[in-house]
């Protein structure tokens, strides 16, 4: 087929029908046009895309979205941090999250009982993190050693943040033998609604960032994984974690 004929042909279709066609994986040039001119129109893509399962046979099956073994669930949030941002670095925000996610785990008792109670920050390990307050956490965050590469020893939960690639929200996926992953994306600020005492509503700027948990199904549940994103969400947006930060 010359350079031309393809060049003609290209203006023929819509680019909503070459979508169309691309996504159902119908070659556009075998399609015979119903619409005017002999155009094509949506109702021939569909005919030729019914027509090519048919082909395909019952034991035709689509490949799989994952596999298996590296399965891993998610689930996201967003929380509004205004209320640290005149108190905290990037490592105070970060370590109210690490504080209220074992906070979050504990709260979960036998649906999480192998969580330990290290932490990997950002590669940084925080040992006997379960029970610190926000403070402390900071503390041993700037104090900690490197975190261990053997899957033995090797916390089972992690906070990683990307905020120095300026990325809203990154998905990790779990290291050898990690139970949970929480990602907290760069902080920015966007106008949001905000509803007053006297129930006015107002346009201001708010502060917000992304929050994930990446989980692994085989051990937690998809509703435990909700319900510590939502506390820990929850946790950062009480007034007690500013003063934490402020002692």
């Amino acid at each position: 087929m010359s350079a031309a004929t393809i060049q003609r042909r290209r203006h023929v279709h819509s680019p909503r029908m070459r979508k169309l066609a691309r996504d159902a994986g119908v070659d556009l040039d075998a399609v015979r046009g119903s619409g005017p001119s002999g155009r094509v129109v949506r109702e021939d893509i569909l005919r030729a895309a019914s027509t090519q399962d048919a082909a395909a046979g019952p034991d035709h099956v689509a490949p799989p979205a994952a596999v298996a073994a590296g399965a891993f669930g998610v689930v996201v949030g967003e929380v509004d941090v205004t209320h640290l941002r005149a108190l905290a670095s990037r490592a105070g925000l970060i370590a109210v999250i690490a504080a209220e996610t074992m906070r979050a785990l504990r709260r979960q008792g036998a649906a999480t009982t192998d969580v330990g109670e290290s932490l990997d920050v950002d590669g940084i390990l925080v040992e006997h993190a379960a029970d610190l307050t926000v403070p402390a956490m900071l503390r041993r965050i700037a104090e900690g050693g490197r975190a261990t590469s053997s899957p033995d020893d090797a916390p089972r939960v992690a906070i990683k943040s990307r905020a120095g690639d300026g990325l809203l929200l990154h998905l990790h996926p779990l290291d050898a033998d990690r139970l949970l992953t929480v990602g907290v994306g760069a902080v920015v600020e966007r106008p949001v609604v905000a509803c007053l005492p006297d129930r006015e509503h107002v346009i201001a700027v708010a502060a917000l960032a992304n929050v994930s948990v990446t989980y692994d199904p085989a051990r937690i549940s998809a509703a435990v994984a909700e319900t510590v994103l939502g506390q820990v969400i929850a946790g950062v947006r009480e007034p007690a974690a500013a003063r934490g930060l402020a002692d």
